[in-house]
């Protein structure tokens, strides 16, 4: 079997490896149809399944779902170094460590024969694609990632990427991908409109339109938090809640840091006394993260005694939907704590970057005018409590909003699973 050179070249490697490769998938393929599947699943994780607390809603809300269709072992397969540890392996869930590779790069060889042979035997393959196929992580992610699926569809039954996002920074080897990968019959499950008209501005076959997976996630109770000086704060000072998520990656470091929190302990300030509000500082990111929204928090404390809190340094995801949803709004540069957020039927401000909040905003019919860039955001303490406060007075329409769409997101997002 020849193997075309438009083929061999989005994924960086050479004719001979792919068609190796091609023709084992395709004996794979053969031998599941003759010997019969069982009901066996292999699931492609999310490559950060504990630092990323996005992630780690991703995996959470995919694996509950998953256990509804009675599949006889699921196998959670890592796709990075980082371990999964907040799902723990029983008699139907397995993890799987020793394929990681096969999705970082698609230079190999040996551990990609091993990713084709251990697919005897499954039914499905699912991969959880986040914003991690589209170059931002490193084209050879890209490259390995879809290469796996590529494969994977030539030997399961059904192959599919879901819950997935591209940005607009993206090459055009990256759409050849995905058009080679659903032309292989890899089914393509979009999660916002924005990634789904990018991908077919550029050709790219049979994208679904789906929602994202997060808004699945299960939130725990305020009882069930784990910090009781939260809890209390929490109850003290129901429906009276702002949420607070800055991170460097957005909103900068050095002087840019320092003015901003200059500027918004005053804004927390006024509008504590103002509107009798109350700050809740939540870490949504990894461990880089920590420090610098406890250090916008110890300002504000020190300044105001009593207006605000943080969170414990890693929350799981469950929590950090239910505190989202505890607040009357959340101001976040996190996507997927804007997610939870919006899960929650919560009105959200995000400080977008990537594009990666637009497509979720178009999900409710919610204006762009809540997404506030950051070379946008007022220089100045009065420009910048009117900003928030107008946000802020918006919080009860903003929710109503949120909540008459939300049925229809939540059914979106449980379209990534049709079919299997």
């Amino acid at each position: 079997m020849k193997v075309s050179e438009n083929i061999v070249s989005p994924f960086k490697l050479s004719s001979f490896r792919l068609t190796v490769l091609t023709l084992l998938a395709h004996v794979v393929g053969l031998l599941n149809l003759v010997l019969g599947r069982g009901r066996k699943m292999a699931l492609f994780c999310p490559p950060v399944p504990e630092g990323n607390r996005g992630d780690q809603a991703l995996l959470r809300a995919v694996v509950d779902s998953l256990l509804k269709f009675n599949y006889s072992q699921i196998d959670l397969v890592q796709t990075s170094y980082h371990p999964i540890e907040s799902i723990k392996p029983d008699q139907t869930l397995r993890i799987v460590a020793q394929y990681k590779s096969v999705f970082e790069s698609p230079q190999c060889f040996r551990e990609q024969i091993a990713f084709v042979l251990y697919l005897l035997g499954k039914r499905d393959a699912v991969l959880v694609g986040c914003d991690v196929l589209d170059e931002g992580y490193s084209p050879a992610r890209s490259q390995g990632s879809l290469l796996a699926m590529v494969l994977a569809a030539k030997a399961v039954r059904s192959a599919r990427i879901i819950g997935f996002s591209v940005n607009d920074t993206s090459s055009d080897d990256l759409f050849k991908r995905f058009t080679i990968a659903s032309q292989a019959g890899v089914k393509l499950f979009a999660r916002d409109a924005v990634t789904q008209a990018r991908l077919q501005k550029k050709q790219v076959p049979n994208v679904n339109l789906v929602g994202d997976l997060a808004f699945l996630l299960q939130p725990v109770t305020v009882d069930e938090l784990e910090d009781a000086s939260l809890r209390d704060f929490i109850r003290e000072h129901q429906a009276r809640l702002i949420g607070l998520n800055f991170t460097e990656g957005v909103m900068g470091k050095g002087q840019s840091k320092e003015h901003l929190f200059r500027n918004m302990v005053q804004v927390c300030g006024r509008l504590a006394q103002e509107m009798n509000l109350r700050f809740i500082c939540i870490v949504h990111d990894d461990q880089g993260g920590v420090e610098y929204l406890r250090e916008l928090h110890e300002m504000i404390e020190a300044a105001h005694p009593g207006i605000s809190r943080i969170t414990l340094p890693m929350p799981p995801a469950s929590h950090l939907k239910c505190i989202a949803g505890q607040c009357l709004q959340v101001f976040t540069c996190r996507l997927h704590l804007g997610i939870a957020t919006l899960g929650m039927g919560r009105a959200v401000t995000g400080f977008p970057y990537q594009g990666k909040f637009e497509g979720q905003f178009g999900h409710f019919g919610l204006s762009e005018s809540g997404l506030v860039r950051r070379d946008t955001l007022p220089d100045d303490a009065d420009a910048l409590t009117e900003l928030f406060r107008r946000r802020i007075q918006m919080s009860d329409e903003l929710a109503a909003q949120v909540q008459a769409k939300l049925p229809h997101v939540l059914e979106m997002a449980r379209s990534n699973f049709e079919g299997l």
